[in-house]
């Protein structure tokens, strides 16, 4: 599957630099970049669907971990679990291992939970980022 096909989201903080440049690599290669803060999801029980704002998380391919949050909050597990059951349906999950400025390149995407590493995925992070 080409990677402008994908709807892929960042989980991560909006307005750190490092989101930004992730989300916006994404949005370039035509692959989504949503922003969503893990502060903000929550659980449809009516339709059983998960939310950030008013967006469908159930709607996207794949998502990045950039960071959980700024400081830890006791409703992290609940969160997590949240990101678990999008798993369950077919939503994949990646860290990003961050940006490696002495070879001015991304460090990689590692799978998340019980994912296998996609190759797709691997073209998200490209030198220079």
């Amino acid at each position: 599957m080409e990677l402008s096909r994908l709807n892929i989201g960042v989980i991560g903080i909006a307005g750190a630099w490092s989101t930004e440049a992730l989300s916006a690599s994404l949005a370039r290669k035509g692959a989504g970049g949503k922003i969503v803060q893990l502060n903000e999801i929550s659980y449809d029980l009516a339709s059983g669907d998960v939310y950030s704002k008013q967006q469908n998380l159930n709607e996207f391919d794949g998502f990045i971990i950039k960071k959980m949050g700024k400081d830890y909050s006791a409703n992290l597990l609940d969160q997590l679990e949240l990101l678990e059951l999008l798993e369950r349906r077919g939503v994949r999950f990646f860290f990003f291992a961050g940006y490696d400025s002495a070879n001015d390149q991304s460090a990689g995407l590692y799978p998340a939970v019980a994912g296998q590493f996609d190759s797709h995925a691997a073209n998200l992070c490209h030198r220079g980022y």
